[in-house]
């Protein structure tokens, strides 16, 4: 969810406008490597298919992720979702990956309240 959101996002907002793109395929954004696709994450990305999220002003916000620290679920209302803080609940069978994205960017500076999901 935070990758398509983190896309989404820079398509009304290009972060690169001077090399006419919304984002690079370097970690300076998203890394894409061909034939590195996996059935799992293939699942995962049609599972929210139709569903995307928006501040608790109604708007798309950058959905910043890092990598995190394994084993640790990663920093409450941070701004940033955490690679390994969703492996870390998705592990525990405690939260969905909406609950997930609700710890993460909550009463963030994403969003002043509680985020929401929309439908498309």
């Amino acid at each position: 969810m935070a990758v398509k959101m983190y896309g989404w996002y820079h398509v009304y907002h290009p972060k690169w406008p001077s090399l006419n793109a919304d984002v690079k395929d370097t970690t300076a954004d998203q890394v894409f490597i061909d034939n590195t696709e996996v059935s799992s994450t293939t699942t995962a990305i049609n599972n929210v298919g139709g569903v995307g999220l928006e501040n608790s002003s109604g708007t798309v916000f950058e959905t910043q992720y890092l990598a995190g620290t394994q084993g640790q679920p990663g920093t409450q209302s941070s701004g940033k979702m955490s690679q390994w803080g969703t492996k870390y609940w998705a592990d525990q069978g405690t939260k969905t990956y909406i609950q997930m994205c609700h710890y993460y960017y909550d009463n963030s500076d994403k969003s002043s309240g509680a985020i929401a999901t929309f439908s498309y």
